[in-house]
Parts: C-alpha cells; sequence; structure tokens
C-alpha cells in the first residue's frame, strides 16, 4: 500500500485535516493564515521551511537556488512532520 495511504492521510484525518479540499472555502481558509504569515514574513515567527530555504540558498547560490532543478533536488519534506 501507498506511505499516503498508510500515514499520511490516516496522520491528517487524525489531526482534524480535511479529507476533501472544498475549493469554494479555500480563500477564506488561506487568509486565516494572514497574521501567522506576516509575522514570518517580517522574522517574528520562526518557520522551519523559511529558514531550510534559507540554508539551501547559502549552501547553493542564488541560480541555482532559483532553478526547478535546485528546488526540486533539494527541498524535503521529513517524515516526523507527519507523525
Amino acid at each position: 500500500m501507498h506511505r499516503a495511504e498508510l500515514h499520511i492521510i490516516p496522520n491528517g484525518l487524525s489531526k482534524g485535516y480535511p479529507e476533501f479540499i472544498d475549493f469554494n472555502q479555500l480563500i477564506s481558509r488561506v487568509y486565516n493564515f494572514n497574521e501567522e504569515l506576516l509575522e514570518i514574513i517580517n522574522g517574528n515567527l520562526a518557520s522551519y521551511y523559511q529558514e531550510m530555504s534559507f540554508s539551501i540558498y547559502q549552501e547553493i547560490g542564488y541560480n541555482k537556488h532559483r532553478s526547478n532543478e535546485g528546488k526540486s533536488g533539494k527541498f524535503h519534506i521529513p517524515d516526523s512532520a507527519f507523525v
């Protein structure tokens, strides 16, 4: 069985995540994160993914970081994010 079916989906459902995305309500759900995202952008709130991105940027440089190859080769969500 696929990893998503065995682990990721049941984990998300146990945390109250929706099984299906209601795209009509997606905009309002994203707006609920507005304050938190602004805090991350302004450097007032830590973000694992922002820190990872900055780390990769420093490691491989501006041009490669912006390329699709640079992004796909380095971005990884750790298994612990789904536990």
